[in-house]
């Protein structure tokens, strides 16, 4: 346990916020939590990534982690019943390093969440958008709303709490959700800030164990696997490995990582 302790004491750090209970060492002698389901997510209790766990599970505890792999390693110490966590955009593709925590990690995908990603222009009540002096957001929203942020004379700031971040800022506006912005207490002063009109991002959700199931409707399964370098060797492990039945939705080939000499 000393071992644990350290682990938890350097890697999950204390986040307060009124709207989530941050993870603690207490909740490592927790083992039921009745029937609210506690899940981590990644970010900051204004971020589209909590938005996916509230549509997956309503009536769950969400508890926010500073870090990706934090969310995976709460899961693994039962910090969290069960995390959910982006793993495909429609504009920016794949989170190359979800993909690679999920290999380093003896965890069960037991479901995804599909959420449409809708980014505002928001300030504090009162502020006009010819006052703005600056915008800031996340990297990745940042981005994503590249093109409309050009056309505001304005400079772009990378912060990780995109609309808290303008707390008492009177010229300076965020990049953010509709639910940030009613956190905040901002105006919405534009709508749609993205470049593409119809932005999804898919989320899994991880879980110690899986689930069983259920002949009634298909399920997707997730497979990794090493194979021989040669050329098509996906293509010929695929077409050998499925029957006409099976659909493949997504494959992703990715060079092995060498091993620290």
């Amino acid at each position: 346990m000393p071992q644990l302790a350290r682990f938890c004491d350097n890697v999950i750090s204390p986040m307060t916020f009124q709207y989530a209970e941050p993870l603690s060492l207490t909740d490592l002698s927790v083992s039921e939590h009745g029937s609210k389901v506690r899940v981590g997510y990644q970010g900051s209790p204004d971020v589209f990534s909590e938005d996916s766990v509230l549509k997956a599970y309503p009536q769950g505890e969400a508890v926010p982690c500073e870090q990706f792999e934090v969310a995976f390693k709460a899961v693994v110490l039962s910090l969290v019943d069960k995390a959910v966590l982006p793993i495909e955009n429609s504009m920016d593709g794949s989170y190359h390093q979800n993909y690679d925590l999920l290999l380093c990690h003896n965890l069960r995908l037991v479901g995804e969440v599909q959420l449409s990603i809708n980014h505002r222009l928001v300030a504090l009540p009162g502020v006009h958008k010819q006052q703005l002096r600056r915008v800031l957001s996340h990297p990745q929203a940042l981005g994503q709303c590249e093109i409309a942020s050009s056309t505001l004379d304005v400079v772009r700031e990378s912060v990780d709490d995109s609309a808290g971040a303008t707390q008492g800022l009177r010229d300076a506006g965020a990049i953010a959700s509709a639910r940030a912005a009613d956190i905040y207490g901002h105006n919405v002063l534009e709508e749609t800030m993205q470049a593409m009109n119809f932005l999804l991002s898919l989320f899994l959700v991880l879980a110690r164990e899986p689930i069983i199931p259920r002949i009634e409707r298909a399920f997707k399964t997730s497979i990794v696997f090493t194979l021989e370098e040669g050329p098509w060797s996906i293509i010929q492990s695929t077409g050998t490995s499925f029957s006409g039945e099976d659909k493949i939705h997504k494959d992703r080939e990715q060079a092995p990582k060498e091993s620290p000499s």
